[in-house]
């Protein structure tokens, strides 16, 4: 049931986090609105798109119906995505926090960049909830040609011996309510949706999320993924003329993630004025809400629009 909510769900999340954008690229909000006001909404908005994304993921774990979509995009881009929504929680508790590159990462990574985001954030999260003083990093190694780890460490309370046996015989059966750090939070069901991403997201291997720890010293969770470039049929040239498909995919999961960096696109391949841009634009969607968001982005560029709902 809750599996089949996924579109009601998903479509007020990603109208509100892309209205939150808009504002935010918008030169009618004062600087100190976006800073202080709008900054921190779009991040609430984002976690939440990821807590009811996890959710909705283990509905589907359960249905056995959970599946990856992946794309290329720039793999730094995504990490720093996600650092940046913990920015000012780390900032609030006067942590670093880090991120460390081992090896040359690839500019095109194949993966599922949405899924890899819940796994990095959930880790990060529970890093620096559990760290009082020092830092949190997160590394890139890349091992072999086609592997990066992606492992995120902090030096927080630790994870005592007997819980850590404890949590990696339920990382795997998601039945664990234990109680595993000092101040009585539990792993939740986050962390056992994250594992079973993280081996989808290396499929060669049978191993998921480890990790180790030490009581009063840290810990460091690890995962592998894979560069499946394999499936990529053909080399993505820039156009300044059209554009790519990705970026004009504005609906459902990518609508809240797409706009700004289409927009970008937009201004940086053209010379040509947006008044001059040839013909109009229709917009048809059942959605109220995505044809406010592409008619206002739209608008923006000096594109005539028409509405048919």
């Amino acid at each position: 049931l809750f599996s089949s909510l996924s579109h009601e769900l998903k479509t007020p999340l990603n109208a509100n986090l892309v209205f939150l954008e808009q504002a935010m690229d918008s030169s009618l909000v004062p600087f100190y609105v976006k800073e202080k006001l709008l900054k921190p909404a779009l991040v609430s908005a984002k976690l939440l798109f990821y807590i009811v994304s996890d959710l909705l993921d283990y509905s589907m774990v359960l249905a056995n119906t959970l599946k990856l979509e992946t794309k290329p995009k720039d793999l730094l881009k995504t990490v720093n995505e996600c650092l940046g929504l913990f920015y000012r929680k780390a900032e609030e508790k006067d942590l670093k926090l880090n991120l460390v590159i081992k090896g040359e990462i690839p500019h095109q990574f194949f993966v599922d960049h949405r899924r890899l985001s819940q796994i990095l954030i959930k880790l990060l999260n529970n890093a620096i909830q559990f760290t009082i003083v020092g830092e949190n990093e997160v590394m890139l190694n890349r091992v072999f040609e086609t592997k990066i780890v992606i492992a995120v460490k902090d030096t927080g309370i630790g994870i005592s011996p007997q819980s850590c046996k404890k949590l990696k015989m339920s990382l795997d059966s998601g039945e664990l309510r234990e109680k595993l750090h000092e101040n009585s939070v539990g792993i939740g069901m986050s962390l056992f949706i994250s594992n079973k991403l993280a081996k989808m997201l290396n499929p060669s291997s049978t191993k998921g999320i480890e990790f180790t720890s030490q009581v009063n010293q840290g810990s460091t969770f690890s995962f592998v993924i894979r560069n499946n470039k394999s499936q990529e049929t053909s080399p993505r040239k820039p156009s300044n003329t059209s554009l790519n498909e990705e970026e004009l995919n504005l609906t459902n999961d990518i609508l809240s993630y797409s706009t700004r960096s289409l927009k970008n696109r937009f201004d940086s391949s053209s010379q040509e004025s947006p008044k001059n841009a040839p013909g109009r634009v229709l917009v048809v969607d059942d959605e109220v809400f995505n044809v406010i968001v592409i008619e206002n982005f739209c608008r923006s560029l000096g594109i005539p629009v028409e509405k048919a709902l």
